[in-house]
């Protein structure tokens, strides 16, 4: 029986206790807000960090707006940088002329520098005269003998008209280059420098334009003297070419003007009347 009625008691204060409890108003506590100190320096582009709440007791929520989460970043990979080669300009190639060879100016030569040339000339074999006699002439030329030489030690001269040229071309031992005494009654001098036993002449005659009638070329007479004044006639021309006794020579090949052998230092040829070309001359000799 007793503990039966401790325990009504303690039931029905148990019951006042709450009654009570219901009729007392309760105010929510004040959340309460925590300060963080940053101490690390936050990263450049990085959010900085949102502290979280305190817990806070009461029977209601610490807070009535719900958190905001901070997005979190994105990631991002970065390539390594590429090495982009450097371009180099190649300059433009230029068109390059290509080179002409420019041929050196007639100069003055004295006598005895055209007998120096005269004599390496005839040291050194001739690739285009002919080993043995040229073509004779028909007619008034004689054959050269066989024991003769044929010299280019000699100096040589002209009168008579204007020279195309220059009279070194007629020893030089070359077809290609040539003399021509551009008006009639030319004169070419050939001077062996000493008396020699002098047996003929070989030429190579050289056609000085296309005219017809002048750029032949025509021989008169060859003469020989041992002082340069005073001459003998040793061969004349057995045709006519517009005046007596003129012959007219083929051009492009060697020809011989033999007559008998005599003694002399200079040799003359005296041309018609035509222009007096030619690419080669020389003496022939006895001994």
């Amino acid at each position: 029986m007793p503990k039966r009625l401790i325990a009504a008691a303690v039931s029905l204060f148990l019951a006042t206790l709450a009654c009570a409890r219901a009729e007392v108003p309760i105010t929510p506590a004040t959340p309460q807000l925590q300060v963080v100190e940053l101490i690390d320096t936050p990263t450049p582009g990085a959010l900085p960090a949102t502290p979280a709440p305190t817990s806070t007791t009461g029977a209601y929520p610490a807070a009535t707006e719900a958190a905001t989460e901070a997005p979190s970043p994105t990631s991002v990979i970065q390539l390594p940088p590429t090495e982009t080669p450097t371009i180099t300009e190649t300059p433009a190639a230029t068109d390059t002329a290509p080179a002409t060879n420019t041929p050196a100016p007639a100069t003055a030569t004295s006598r005895a520098a055209a007998t120096s040339t005269s004599a390496l000339n005839a040291r050194t074999p001739s690739p285009t005269a002919p080993s043995s006699g040229g073509t004779q002439l028909p007619l008034r030329s004689q054959p050269i003998p066989a024991n003769a030489t044929f010299t280019q030690l000699l100096t040589i001269s002209y009168s008579g008209g204007t020279l195309f040229g220059e009279t070194l071309n007629l020893i030089d031992r070359r077809t290609e280059t040539w003399a021509s005494i551009r008006e009639s009654n030319g004169v070419y001098v050939l001077d062996l420098g000493a008396p020699q036993n002098v047996a003929g002449v070989r030429v190579y005659p050289k056609k000085d334009g296309n005219d017809p009638v002048k750029s032949v070329v025509t021989l008169l007479r060859v003469e020989v003297s041992l002082d340069g004044n005073d001459w003998v006639t040793m061969l004349t021309g057995s045709g006519e070419c517009g005046v007596p006794r003129c012959d007219t020579l083929t051009p492009g090949q060697y020809l011989d003007l033999g007559f008998a052998t005599t003694k002399a230092q200079y040799v003359r040829l005296v041309s018609g009347p035509t222009r007096f070309g030619f690419a080669e001359v020389s003496v022939a000799v006895a001994p």
